[in-house]
């Protein structure tokens, strides 16, 4: 899960729609005109990225898709349908880009996964907007998300909670960041004689590259920040 700060100036047609009540939170979502001024606000602030998963959400990077996603559901409180700093871009656009199968009988993550459809609890959630959000998850060299060894108890249990609502640890995304990880660790294997060609080797995988991010951008970061070279002023 990646922090995420909105931008300051909100979409003009949501911010008028956002002063108007809010009757039938589906249908007046649905009717929005406004979707386009949101995700190209979004995009930029979240580095192109799955504010849950950290996928990439560039186009032609990612055949899922991806959609505006409101953190807590609009179900709920439709009073937050409309408002800003409940909205992220999720990856996934209609839920069904993947099929379940015998080896991933669970594919579907994030915005659209089937727990977070049926059950949310606000004070058990982390959600991206919360400034210490990053600090709850570890990632482990098998690709698997896990609560951070830090945490109190009550922690761990939100921890768990994020994790397994959106479905953070499924097969899909734990062979991706197993995979990252593995090939970074072997480039990093193949010059451990090499410091700056390490400390390149990490900037690179940590530098944003016209306001994007690469995919799994903490789990990078957790992992290859310490080969970064610094520099005597």
């Amino acid at each position: 899960m990646k922090y995420l700060v909105h931008p300051v100036n909100i979409p003009r047609k949501l911010s008028l729609r956002y002063e108007k009540p809010v009757a039938n939170s589906t249908k007046a979502w649905e009717s929005f005109k406004g979707k386009t001024a949101v995700q190209n606000s979004l995009l930029p602030a979240q580095k192109h990225l799955c504010s849950y998963c950290e996928i990439n959400l560039a186009r032609g990077e990612t055949e899922l898709g991806y959609h505006i996603e409101h953190i807590e559901l609009k179900s709920i409180n439709p009073n937050r349908t409309f408002d800003f700093s409940n909205l992220l871009i999720s990856c996934f656009d209609s839920g069904y880009e993947i099929s379940p199968s015998t080896l991933d009988p669970n594919p579907i993550s994030c915005g659209h996964s089937h727990a977070k459809k049926n059950e949310f609890d606000s004070w058990l959630f982390i959600k991206p907007t919360d400034q210490n959000c990053e600090s709850y998850f570890y990632y482990e060299l098998d690709g698997r998300i896990t609560p951070h060894s830090n945490l109190t108890v009550d922690q761990v249990s939100k921890a768990e909670y994020t994790i397994d609502l959106l479905n953070l640890n499924c097969r899909r995304l734990k062979r991706a960041r197993r995979d990252m990880i593995s090939e970074g660790f072997e480039f990093i294997n193949n010059f451990l004689g090499d410091p700056n060609v390490l400390s390149d080797f990490s900037k690179l995988e940590l530098e944003e590259i016209n306001n994007k991010h690469r995919s799994f951008f903490t789990t990078r970061r957790q992992y290859f920040q310490e080969f970064i070279i610094t520099q005597p002023m």
